[in-house]
């Protein structure tokens, strides 16, 4: 409603488009607006003066004169104010003129022959509409080439008024939000419980859903189930998913009739009302929670049940509350099924005409998380952020209850719920995964850690996502905002600035023990002789012993967690006592070690030789042990998933020197805060790679839930490719020996992905032992000097000499080496996208890479922005050109432009 400093402001505009006719009416006229550019109007329009929408229409008039002054009407304010109205700082007034108009007369189903018989004269929205269907061609184009209705009306007429030209940038601005919302509408709109989309106007001509036979109990309190760590809630969360809390925009949900369809749920709600579209929008949110929770479960919800305020007054649907309701109603309908040995044909209906609903619900989600339409809770003008937390939130809801419905009926429609959850591609997992990051960031986890990228390829499956959502993050000091300083693709913990002043930790904080190092000649002498060397603690001492295969733990971890150094320098007591103690639970006849703080000394030579000896050292011993400073906190008595998703965003699967450490080991063992574990024993190595949760007694109480399957897990990209690995083994040579064979590049490239080094220059020597034996290790190690990294990447892609093809194709920093501009500066910006068939392979030579490509020509060029490209920082000066024939020649790829052409 209008307030009443606007009143003498509206009374103004009324004298001059709204005679009075009558006491408390109007009348409404376009003559002004439209009259000089060619129109005639025989329809009279004579309105209410108390009418509600002549208010909003008013406050509309009010907002133009306060924030668009006389000089401002030009045509650059046309064109913003368009755009503004899209935007949460434009009154609500004119969100709901745009709702009413696109309700009364969708733009994409009305013509003009139908003006004179549907427009109503005592309608104000009517009214709006006759002008706008006027500009509904194209505009009218000014002298200028201008086609606003605002700067024609300049160029037709001198003595406009303020007021008169007021009103045209009003209708102007009208016309192209009912345009836009109708189309969206039109268009865009399937699955949404909105009445205007598809499914919503075939629900009157379809048969309706079976209605209850006797009145709907109401939910009053989960009782047993509002505990978090009641078994079959822990389950049930493990399994399926925990919702999130799900912000509440007020939209009216008590005091209606039960409504078994989400499109009646709405409908009835919007019938009589004056709607903007934020109020659609906040309608949306609660059919798509208190609708579809009522329309599956037949149970009434009242709002209280569910909603809780924060300390700002914010309201909430708190997510135990859901959890509680949604977990009651399962277990009841779970006894009532597991009695019967068959389901009847009214349950199974009853399953199926549920499924319908969530795959309603999940579609229309779908629907509002594709960037490439314009969904609800845009045109209302939310931001983008609060569109992804909103649409998220409700997913997490609706995602756990696909679940649970599955497990109870086991149908084939409930089947493709939990396929379609496994859908990576689909817009709602990115939206989903966009969240998780932005609140597990907002939670103290490291952006890089938890980059979109690296959330999107190892949390495929949605449920999972909810369930890792819950993990508190690893905090080396205790603060929330240790992370500040960190991006998603560099963390200040693990970037070690200066080595110089690099210092091991104690264990703890308050220990200030002595170092302890192994007798240095005795390690240099073992070196020398080409042996491997490894260390033995009694816990006085250490002494260094040759390490025989299979007799010895070698330790892989990263420095940034406190343990690097050198065999001349040492560790502290303290770190050396608890590694050995950790020895001697894997190897308790020996209980000697591996370590590169003690095994490798700072000398350059035997440094070198030591580094040649990596591949040598992982594969050679009996276990390899993750040392990881965040996992050494986290209790591995928990659900696969969570596990491996600890492991998959820990400092060690980030850097490049780990990748061949857990590759080469015979068995590869990470330590918890229980004690080391072998992970890869959690599954059955199949085909399908299935958790098998009989394996350890801590996850028994999950798995002896009756009928309650693990679901499948994405594994950490190692583990994944030590699965493959097993399987050739299997089929050539011992299981329980390393890899004997090297890794073709394109593969090692997808498994350097979301990898890093603080040392550009190591990156090679880091993956060098796992390619073909003819890349000369010593080679690499003897370039010193500048330009060291991208000397050494040079020297490795002409030692390697048959490379992936694709490889130029990729944008990534390229080598600054005559030659070589063509090869990327680094594998780890590389993705896999254009590496997928890597069996396609170039020949690089000192000229270049030479390489078989399928091209093509076109007539004329046709020049393609960087909007059309998709924005990502491409020159738009590149054109492309239709295409005329194709051929396949030979390429040598060179530096910028220059390549040479044969074969045609």
């Amino acid at each position: 409603m209008e307030n009443e400093s606007s009143k003498p402001h509206a009374q103004a505009q009324r004298s001059e488009f709204a005679e009075s006719v009558a006491h408390g009416r109007v009348c409404l006229s376009w003559t002004q607006v439209l009259g000089p550019l060619g129109h005639t109007f025989a329809l009279d329009f004579e309105v209410d003066e108390a009418d509600a929408v002549y208010a909003q229409y008013q406050q509309c008039l009010f907002y133009l004169e306060e924030h668009h002054q006389d000089a401002w009407l030009t045509c650059s304010a046309a064109n913003n104010l368009i755009r503004e109205t899209r935007t949460a700082q434009f009154p609500s007034s004119f969100g709901i003129l745009v709702n009413l108009a696109a309700d009364r007369f969708p733009f994409y189903s009305t013509t003009k022959s139908e003006e004179p018989t549907r427009l109503r004269s005592d309608s104000v929205i009517d009214y709006m509409l006759l002008g706008a269907l006027n500009l509904r061609e194209d505009g009218y184009e000014s002298p200028g080439g201008c086609l606003h209705a605002l700067c024609s009306l300049r160029d037709a007429r001198e003595d406009n008024t303020a007021s008169t030209l007021r009103q045209a940038l009003f209708l102007e601005c009208f016309t192209a939000q009912w345009k836009h919302e109708s189309y969206c509408r039109a268009i865009t709109t399937t699955w949404s419980p909105m009445p205007w989309s598809r499914v919503s106007m075939c629900e009157a001509s379809t048969a309706p859903l079976t209605e209850p036979t006797s009145d709907l109990p109401v939910f009053s309190g989960s009782g047993e189930y509002a505990d978090p760590d009641h078994p079959v809630v822990r389950v049930l969360l493990h399994c399926y998913g925990c919702p999130d809390h799900i912000r509440w925009f007020g939209a009216p949900h008590d005091g209606y009739a039960f409504c078994p369809t989400l499109g009646e749920y709405i409908k009835i709600r919007r019938a009589g009302a004056i709607q903007s579209l934020r109020d659609d929008a906040a309608l949306w949110v609660s059919a798509m929670t208190f609708g579809l929770l009522e329309a599956v479960t037949r149970t009434r919800i009242p709002e209280a049940q569910f909603l809780v305020s924060d300390s700002m007054d914010v309201q909430y649907l708190y997510n135990t509350h859901i959890l509680g309701f949604v977990i009651q109603w399962w277990s009841g309908m779970f006894e009532l099924l597991r009695d019967r040995d068959s389901i009847d044909t009214s349950l199974a209906e009853r399953g199926r005409e549920v499924a319908a609903l969530l795959y309603q619900a999940l579609r229309a989600l779908n629907e509002e998380s594709d960037p490439m339409t314009e969904g609800i809770f845009a045109r209302a003008g939310f931001t983008d952020s609060e569109s992804m937390l909103t649409i998220s939130s409700v997913a997490l809801t609706v995602i756990p209850l696909c679940g649970l419905v599955d497990r109870l009926w086991a149908l084939p429609e409930t089947k493709y719920l939990m396929d379609s959850l496994a859908n990576s591609r689909q817009p709602l997992h990115s939206i989903v995964v966009k969240a998780c990051v932005a609140k597990m960031c907002r939670a103290g986890w490291c952006p890089n850690s938890i980059s979109y990228d690296i959330m999107g390829s190892s949390l495929r499956y949605l449920p999972s996502i909810s369930t890792v959502m819950q993990i508190p993050p690893y905090l080396r000091t205790g603060a929330l905002d240790e992370h500040r300083g960190c991006s998603q693709s560099m963390c200040v913990f693990y970037t070690i600035s200066d080595p110089a002043t690099y210092t091991p930790r104690h264990t703890n904080k308050s220990c200030d023990c002595e170092y302890t190092r192994p007798p240095v000649e005795d390690v240099l002498q073992l070196l020398q002789d080409g042996l491997v060397p490894a260390v033995v603690y009694d816990g006085k001492e250490l002494r260094g012993v040759p390490a025989n295969e299979n007799s010895y733990i070698a330790i892989s971890h990263v420095w940034a967690d406190g343990m690097g150094s050198t065999t001349e320098e040492g560790l502290p007591t303290c770190v050396v006592s608890r590694i050995a103690g950790l020895a001697r639970t894997l190897l308790p006849e020996s209980g000697a070690f591996w370590l590169d703080s003690l095994c490798v000394p700072k000398a350059v030579q035997l440094r070198r030789r030591a580094i040649r000896l990596m591949a040598q050292t992982y594969r050679g011993a009996a276990k390899v042990l993750v040392v990881d400073r965040s996992l050494r906190t986290r209790s591995a008595a928990n659900v696969v998933e969570l596990v491996l998703f600890l492991m998959s965003t820990s400092g060690w699967a980030r850097r490049i020197w780990t990748l061949q450490e857990g590759l080469l080991a015979r068995e590869l063992w990470f330590e918890f805060v229980h004690g080391p574990l072998d992970v890869e024993k959690l599954w059955v190595q199949d085909d399908t790679l299935e958790l098998d949760f009989t394996t350890r007694e801590d996850w028994r109480p999950i798995h002896d839930q009756p009928g309650l399957a693990p679901r499948r897990s994405t594994l950490p990209a190692v583990l994944k490719f030590r699965a493959k690995l097993r399987a050739k083994l299997q089929a050539t040579e011992s299981a329980d020996e390393g890899p004997s064979f090297s890794i073709p590049l394109g593969e090692i490239i997808r498994l350097l992905q979301f990898r890093s080094t603080t040392k550009a220059e190591d990156e090679i020597l880091a993956i060098s032992t796992l390619l073909p034996s003819h890349v000369d290790l010593d080679g690499l190690l003897s370039i010193r000097g500048e330009d060291v990294a991208q000397r050494r990447m040079k020297m490795f892609l002409l030692q390697l000499r048959e490379v992936p093809k694709h490889l130029p194709m990729h944008p990534s920093p390229r080598l600054t080496l005559p030659g070589f501009s063509w090869a990327a500066r680094s594998l780890t910006t590389m993705r896999e996208t254009l590496l997928l068939d890597s069996s396609e392979t170039g020949e690089c030579t000192e000229n270049g890479l030479f390489a078989s490509y399928l091209m093509a020509s076109f007539d004329e060029p046709l020049a393609i922005t960087p909007e059309r490209r998709g924005g990502r920082g491409r020159d738009p000066r590149q054109a492309a050109y239709r295409w005329k024939r194709r051929w396949r020649i030979d390429v040598w790829l060179q530096t910028g432009d220059r390549w040479r052409r044969s074969l045609l």
